[in-house]
């Protein structure tokens, strides 16, 4: 599943974790991501691997939005029902 995540300046998501592989590729902004412990401004054309249940989190570090291509392997079931609720409406 492939999905695309826009963080305002100032952003945070908490630390959390989900059963699936998430690779994320940078496109815009700067962003801390945390995981394992260890921390990482990444910056556009850079990538983030969250494993299996590794907690992590991220905050937009930048003074604009922060945007990436995330993909879930495999697909994030709470993101799957929200956009079926979504497209049911229509």
């Amino acid at each position: 599943m492939v999905s695309l995540f826009e963080a305002s300046p100032g952003a945070k998501v908490a630390a959390h974790r989900h059963p699936n592989l998430q690779i994320g590729y940078v496109l815009q902004g700067e962003a801390e991501y945390v995981a394992s412990g260890q921390s990482q401004i990444l910056k556009p054309g850079e990538l983030y691997v969250f494993s299996s249940n590794e907690e992590h989190e991220v905050k937009n570090v930048g003074n604009e939005s922060a945007v990436s291509l995330d993909i879930f392997i495999p697909p994030l079931e709470q993101v799957l029902r929200a956009w079926q609720a979504t497209k049911d409406r229509t």
